[in-house]
């Protein structure tokens, strides 16, 4: 995998996770069980906790990411996924921030991933997508507008 992130780039990275990750969620909508409803919520609120540290957030982040992943119900796809989400967070989690010390309250990836679980949870397949889509390419952006990684 290091190598593979050595080789990659950011822009890869969200154009994979645009062909996928929409899809997951789509799935998810059709597929869900009661009980993965409840872990998504459960994920969905620890990752809006207030006061928690960046690497925190991003822990809370990957857990509902991976969540919806699961809810899909397709283990082929539940392995890509981890693969490019471990593609991931090895290009993003060391990256400086614009905003230090944690995310603010009003971080725009809180209410972007209750759309996505809501729709989840309501059977929306197409709303779940959409939402995912519009994420993914948000938070993209952020991180474009983030200062360069520093070497170690």
């Amino acid at each position: 995998m290091a190598e593979l992130a050595a080789r990659s780039s950011l822009e890869e990275v969200r154009q994979a996770r645009l062909v996928l990750e929409p899809q997951l969620a789509a799935l998810a909508a059709r597929h869900a069980t009661p009980r993965q409803h409840a872990a998504l919520r459960a994920a969905l609120r620890d990752g809006c906790a207030p006061g928690q540290s960046w690497r925190g957030f991003e822990g809370q982040d990957a857990r509902l990411h991976r969540e919806i992943a699961a809810a899909a119900g397709n283990l082929a796809l539940l392995h890509l996924f981890d693969q490019l989400a471990t593609l991931r967070r090895t290009l993003t989690w060391d990256r400086q921030r614009l905003r230090p010390g944690g995310p603010p309250p009003d971080h725009p990836s809180f209410a972007e991933h209750a759309r996505i679980v809501g729709a989840i949870v309501e059977g929306d397949a197409e709303g779940a997508s959409a939402a995912m889509a519009g994420h993914v390419g948000h938070v993209h952006r952020l991180i474009e507008a983030e200062p360069p990684r520093t070497a170690p």
